[in-house]
């Protein structure tokens, strides 16, 4: 069990009470004009920097907006915020650590800000922790060419504004970017929600068979990470780096787009919205003449105004278009009936033998959305249809290659054609 816990914290929001942001943007340019000229939307989303003591400020929000100091102040876009360290502590009057347990080498935290000169940590002053051991310390991104982000050659360095010289590995990022970026927003669990301290040994052994130990080292952490985070309807494992986040397709980099804040390999999806000329975010019922206008990303070309599409609410609908009409992945084009066909076993004859016989299951599966010349602009298209097989009652090997039932429920879902 854990004594103490602590999660990543953006600025702080001044009201009653005062609600703390949780980081859910990377240190990256989203749009095209700069780091620091993207929208305050995104800019408060932004991690804070992990060591706020390598510069003269805590935080420089934009060069005009800049955090001198813990419990310093900013208006922005008429709201005011407070700058109170990188980190929040939760549930910290259950902690049942102290002093050098809280910050040091061996600590929660590197060090903790202290607003008082007691020479101790406060209860008050746990909310000004930095350098925490969460995992990751330090990460990497495969960002696009001219990107401006917050990056340092040395992992451990102050992060500055940094670009992108070419399509590629950026240098290290304070690990709260890979948090934010792989945090899923229905369990909550990111790539450091699970770390153990662990004891490591190194053995070797010997042409007769004993063992001698030849290190041993404490200071080892190990990270848990599951190897999927949810399930399909069909049962089908999603993996945990599926739940990649983005903002635009810089943050993805030069093999995958940014859509509907998740990166996506471009072997899926058509285009890329940032590739197109022009492009909103408009609501559902405006007027539209692409997909890329909405923010839905479906605009229905026969009433000319974005339609909805939400796959995430307790009650999700779908763009469903028709074939022949422009999409920007399968999951927006209309579901069609295929129906997969199998030699599936019934049971067992008199004398142990397996039976079986020829079903077939119809499933609604969506439609595909692929470029005529393999780059452009997508078309949903029917799905393939499975060839069908054939049955010969008089065959004595025709259960030989005979499947379970489930299992043609799970071809009928996931249809493959030949």
């Amino acid at each position: 069990y854990a004594f103490a816990k602590v999660v990543d914290k953006g600025l702080v929001t001044a009201g009653t009470p005062d609600i703390p942001i949780i980081p859910d943007e990377l240190n990256t340019q989203v749009g095209n004009d700069g780091y620091y000229l993207d929208s305050d939307e995104i800019a408060l989303g932004r991690c804070l920097p992990d060591n706020p003591l390598l510069t003269g400020t805590s935080y420089v929000y934009a060069p005009s907006t800049v955090f001198t100091t813990f419990e310093s102040t900013q208006v922005i876009d008429s709201l005011t915020y407070y700058y109170r360290g990188p980190y929040r502590p939760l549930n910290q009057e259950e902690w049942q650590i102290s002093e050098e347990a809280i910050k040091g080498n061996y600590g929660v935290f590197g060090g903790v800000y202290d607003d008082n000169l007691n020479g101790k940590v406060d209860d008050y002053e746990l909310e000004y922790g930095y350098l925490a051991r969460l995992f990751p310390l330090y990460t990497k991104f495969d960002l696009l060419k001219n990107t401006e982000y917050m990056g340092s050659a040395i992992a451990d360095a102050e992060k500055v504004l940094t670009t992108m010289n070419s399509n590629g590995e950026s240098l290290w990022m304070d690990g709260c970017n890979k948090r934010a970026n792989t945090v899923h927003e229905i369990t909550g669990e990111h790539i450091g929600s699970c770390s153990v301290t662990a004891t490591i040994e190194i053995i070797a052994e010997d042409s007769d068979g004993d063992i001698t130990v030849v290190d041993i080292t404490d200071e080892v952490k190990l990270q848990l990470v599951k190897p999927s985070a949810l399930q399909t309807e069909q049962n089908n494992d999603i993996l945990f780096s599926s739940f990649q986040q983005c903002s635009s397709s810089a943050q993805c980099g030069s093999d995958s787009c940014c859509v509907n804040k998740r990166c996506w390999s471009k072997s899926l999806v058509s285009q890329c919205v940032d590739d197109l000329p022009s492009y909103g975010s408009q609501p559902t019922g405006e007027l539209c003449t692409s997909d890329y206008q909405c923010s839905s990303l479906c605009c229905n070309k026969a009433s000319g105004r974005c339609a909805p599409h939400d796959t995430i609410s307790s009650q999700p609908s779908y763009c469903s278009k028709p074939t022949g009409q422009s999409c920007v992945a399968k999951e927006w084009c209309a579901k069609h009936p295929v129906t997969t066909c199998a030699i599936v076993k019934t049971g067992t004859d008199p004398y142990g033998g397996v039976t079986c016989a020829k079903r077939c299951v119809t499933v609604a599966v969506f439609g595909e959305c692929s470029a005529a010349d393999g780059s452009g602009v997508g078309v949903c298209t029917p799905p393939c249809q499975p060839a069908d097989v054939v049955f010969n009652p008089s065959d004595p090997n025709r259960c030989n290659e005979a499947i379970t039932f489930d299992q043609l429920v799970d071809l009928a879902n996931n249809p493959t054609c030949e």
